[in-house]
C-alpha cells in the first residue's frame, strides 16, 4: 500500500511533537574502559567512604551510604578505620575469604562503632563464601553493631542470607545529591569533585535504567508507524534516483568538458538521511602551473547539493598531496573552502538540495573550474 499525503502529514505532525534523547559525551572512566573493572570500582569506594581522605567531601561518602541503607545517624558518620582487600580465616575448618572493603565507622556521640563489610560486585557472579564474612567478623568484632552490604548493578536472585543489596545507582545518586545541595567550602572546591562525578557518571550508565517517558513515547510512536517506516525507507533508492536524474542534467548544461557521460555512484552512508544521494566525479584536469592534477566531485543529496575537490600530484605516479597543502593552494587560487569533513573531503560549494537547480550546479562548476585553470 503506497503512502498517502494524509498519512504522511499525520506522520510529520506527530514526528515533530516528540522530543528525542541528546546524545552524551562518554566519562573518561569509559573512554579509558575502567569502569567495568571491579578492583577500580573498589578502590574507588574505598577512598569515598574514608571520611579522612584528602577529597574534600568529609563525611558525605559515609551519609550516602547510610542515606541508601536507611540508618539514622545523630552524629555525622566518621571513618575510624577503613581496611580493603581482608583476608578472612576460620581455624575451625580451614574456609579462606577475602572481604571487599571493611569500614569502622563512629557514628554516635557514645563513641558506638559500627561496621561495614562491603562485597562489591559489577560482572561478576555471586560465588563468594558469604557466610564466612559473617563469622569472621561476628568473631572478630564482637562489639561492633554489623551490616553487611553487597554492591552490585543489579539485585541477584540469589542473594546471600545476612546481606542488604546497595545499587551502585542508588549510592552514587545519594552521593551526587549530597555533594550538591552541600554549602562547604572543602566540597564546592574539591580537587577531586570533577573525578568523583566523572565516576559517579560512569556507574549510572552502567546502572539499568527505567525508561524515560520520551523514550517510551518514542517506541509507541514506531509501533504505530510501522508500515509508515518501512515504505520511507523503502524510498531511500527511489530518492538516488530522482538525485542521479538531477545529476544526469548537468552535463548538457556545462560550458567547460570535464565531464564524459555522467556516471553516479551512491554516496557511502547508509544510516544517514541527510547524506542519502549519489556523486559522480570529473575527468581529471591540471591547475596552471601544470604541478597538480585535480578531480571534481558534485554531490547532490537529500540535504545539500555541494562540490568536493581532491588534488593529487601530476604525471604518472599520482599521489594525493596532504590536506594542509591542499588547503594553502586552493587560498592562493582564491577559492572558498566551505569545510573539510571526516574522511578530509575538501567541500568547496554547497546548498540545500531544496533550492538548488541542476543549472545552479552547472554554473558552480564551470565558475570552479576557470578558477583552479587561470
Amino acid at each position: 500500500m503506497d503512502i498517502t499525503l494524509d498519512e504522511l502529514k499525520s506522520f510529520c505532525s506527530e514526528l515533530q511533537a516528540l522530543s528525542f534523547p541528546q546524545p552524551r559525551q562518554q566519562t573518561f572512566l569509559e573512554l579509558i574502559d575502567l569502569h567495568r573493572i571491579e578492583s577500580v570500582s573498589s578502590k574507588l569506594l574505598t577512598f569515598l567512604l574514608n571520611s579522612k581522605a584528602e577529597h574534600g567531601l568529609g563525611h558525605l561518602g559515609l551519609q550516602a551510604l547510610f542515606n541508601v541503607l536507611g540508618i539514622k545517624s545523630p552524629k555525622a558518620p566518621e571513618t575510624i578505620n577503613i581496611t580493603p582487600e581482608v583476608r578472612c580465616r576460620l581455624k575451625s575448618n580451614g574456609r579462606l575469604g577475602r572481604i571487599d572493603l571493611v569500614v569502622e565507622v563512629n557514628d554516635t556521640p557514645k563513641k558506638s562503632h559500627r561496621l561495614l563489610v562491603i562485597e562489591n560486585k559489577i560482572h561478576h557472579k555471586i560465588n563468594n563464601p558469604f557466610d564466612l564474612y559473617i563469622k569472621y567478623c561476628n568473631k572478630k568484632y564482637p562489639n561492633h553493631q554489623k551490616d553487611f552490604i553487597l554492591m552490585g548493578l543489579t539485585c541477584p536472585t540469589n542473594m546471600p542470607d545476612g546481606f542488604t543489596f546497595v545499587a551502585h545507582d542508588d549510592f552514587c545518586q545519594a552521593l551526587k545529591t549530597l555533594i550538591t545541595n552541600s554549602q562547604e567550602e572543602a566540597v564546592k572546591n574539591s580537587h577531586y569533585r570533577h573525578f568523583i562525578f566523572d565516576y559517579i557518571e560512569a556507574m549510572e550508565n552502567m546502572s539499568p535504567k527505567k525508561q524515560t517517558p520520551e523514550q517510551l513515547e518514542i517506541i509507541s510512536f514506531c509501533q504505530s508507524h510501522v508500515a509508515l517506516l518501512d515504505q520511507l525507507q523503502e524510498q531511500r533508492e527511489h530518492i538516488r534516483d530522482s538525485f542521479r536524474a538531477k545529476l544526469s542534467e548537468i552535463e548538457a548544461l556545462l560550458v567547460t568538458d570535464i565531464f564524459d557521460e555522467i556516471e553516479t555512484e551512491n554516496i557511502d552512508d547508509d544510516n544517514t538521511w541527510a547524506y542519502l544521494g549519489v556523486y559522480a566525479y570529473s575527468n581529471d584536469f591540471q591547475l596552471a602551473n601544470n604541478k597538480y592534477t585535480v578531480y571534481m566531485y558534485p554531490h547532490w543529496a537529500l540535504e545539500h547539493v555541494y562540490i568536493t575537490l581532491e588534488i593529487y600530484t601530476a604525471g604518472r605516479n599520482q599521489k594525493e598531496i596532504p590536506l594542509s597543502e591542499s588547503l594553502a593552494l586552493l587560498e592562493q587560487l582564491k577559492v572558498d573552502v566551505i569545510n573539510t569533513n571526516s574522511d578530509e573531503e575538501i567541500i568547496v560549494f554547497q546548498k540545500s538540495s531544496q533550492t538548488t537547480t541542476a543549472q545552479d550546479l552547472a554554473q558552480e562548476i564551470d565558475k570552479l573550474y576557470n578558477q583552479l585553470i587561470a
